[in-house]
């Protein structure tokens, strides 16, 4: 659309949500590459879309402030190969390609929009800026622009020169995040520490060991509707038998004995994930296993509303929870094939070994929260309520809305009493700045933790 002189904008909530994923992504590089990947992954993220050589450029040029050129390149090319891990390990996603002879300022692209040549796929929005890197200690944050802001926009974004590699013609590539790849690797964690609290660490280590040994999982290209029953990735592995397994964990399990005791470990793990009451993590096909990723995540899913009504309600009324959810799967984590059932208040009281004048007001309070639901069936035309019957049951669509938007509400309050401790700290002084900091680390570990929860309904 460059050249035309009128571009088209269209909200987009998805672009919102996108900015979800900054935080855990900040954080996994730091975690596994170092200040230098945690500090690419910002710069990228604070831009938009990125060359690679202007993305450990502007980087530099950030994390160098008031250096000279001779310094700015040294540290460019120390970036450079922490750059290439990251491309390596999926971080980044190529995304176009840009013409080194073009001075136009490029335009904002989506974030979440599918990867694709040219004007392919990004059904002319945008959100994002430009490549080129911008000045030092100057971030530009990503969002759509409006008509009234174009010719703003043209004055303060200069274009880099050109820095096309030998092997690309006229063309530099441009990358951006992946929040596709992202948002498998959140999903696998989130999996994997459900196995290990379940188990043990070493069924956790199997795990992981299944997952490196799958291909890369495309299938979070686009991003499902929140809360519907929609694909969230794919629901199985592909199939794997107990002695490929074997081959790929030899070394963390080598003090176990020899190759029989090993096969014997390996085997014994996966026919406990097979038969486990609380879902059915594997399953076997014809001598060989696959593991069900969709049925763990809605597990991890419905662990986390149980755990928010129990600390929002109390033990009784997560008790009665709990029987709305299991009754229907033998205890188990409720699934498609296993709904949840639908009880009246007499029946449920029963079941919960709690009187019904008990159980009747924390089941209103649940009500009124959004976590459980009522369903009226009316014997008669009028609606008497004498004759009506009530039937308690939970809706995990309704109920996982309910969470989130408390989530969303908790985090925006930490955030402004964080904003009040950083105002408070900064004018401060003694003793007290150390009590300060000690606030802001507190409201910061919050804010993180209630984030993370947040995710895990939405996007796992």
């Amino acid at each position: 659309a460059r050249g035309v002189g009128r571009f088209v904008y269209e909200a987009s909530l998805d672009e919102v949500l996108a900015r979800r994923w900054y935080w855990w992504l900040v954080g996994k590089a730091e975690r596994q590459f170092g200040r230098d990947g945690a500090l690419l992954m910002e710069h990228m993220l604070a831009v938009g879309r990125y060359t690679l050589d202007d993305l450990a450029h502007g980087a530099a040029l950030a994390a160098c402030k008031g250096c000279d050129g001779p310094a700015v390149a040294q540290r460019a090319e120390e970036l450079d190969g922490v750059l290439q891990q990251l491309r390596e390990a999926r971080y980044f996603d190529p995304v176009d390609e840009l013409p080194t002879d073009d001075v136009t300022p490029i335009l904002p692209m989506a974030l979440v929009a599918p990867a694709g040549l040219g004007g392919k796929g990004r059904r002319g929005r945008g959100a994002g800026v430009a490549s080129p890197a911008p000045a030092a200690g100057k971030r530009k944050r990503g969002g759509a622009l409006t008509a009234a802001s174009t010719s703003e926009f043209d004055a303060r974004v200069a274009v880099a020169p050109p820095v096309g590699n030998p092997g690309e013609g006229k063309y530099r590539r441009l990358w951006r995040a992946n929040l596709a790849e992202a948002r498998r690797a959140f999903r696998w964690e989130a999996i994997s520490t459900l196995v290990t609290d379940k188990h043990d660490e070493t069924a956790g280590m199997l795990l992981d060991k299944i997952l490196e040994m799958q291909p890369p999982d495309l299938s979070h290209s686009e991003w499902p509707n929140p809360h519907v029953n929609e694909p969230r990735g794919r629901p199985c592995t592909a199939p794997f038998t107990v002695d490929e397994l074997v081959d790929a964990c030899e070394h963390e399990i080598e003090d176990v004995g020899p190759r029989p005791a090993r096969r014997e470990l390996v085997s014994n793990y996966l026919e406990t994930m097979c038969n486990d009451p609380l879902c059915q993590m594997a399953s076997p096909l014809n001598g060989k296993y696959m593991l069900n990723l969709a049925e763990m995540a809605s597990t991890v899913r419905q662990l986390t509303l149980e755990s928010a009504v129990h600390h929002k309600f109390g033990n009784s009324a997560s008790r009665l929870f709990r029987l709305l959810l299991r009754l229907g799967s033998a205890g188990g984590c409720a699934s498609a094939d296993r709904p949840p059932l639908k009880l009246e208040l007499k029946q449920l009281a029963e079941k919960g070994m709690m009187a019904e004048g008990e159980a009747r007001p924390l089941l209103g309070r649940m009500l009124q929260a959004g976590f459980v639901s009522m369903q009226e069936l009316p014997r008669s035309a009028d609606h008497n309520p004498r004759t009506t019957l009530y039937l308690w049951h939970v809706e995990l669509p309704r109920a996982c809305r309910a969470l989130e938007a408390e989530l969303l509400a908790t985090e925006a309050k930490l955030a402004v009493a964080l904003a009040e401790e950083m105002r408070k700290a900064g004018g401060t002084g003694g003793g007290s700045r150390t009590d300060g900091a000690r606030r802001v680390a507190l409201l910061e570990a919050a804010m993180l933790r209630t984030h993370e929860s947040a995710m895990l309904l939405r996007f796992i």
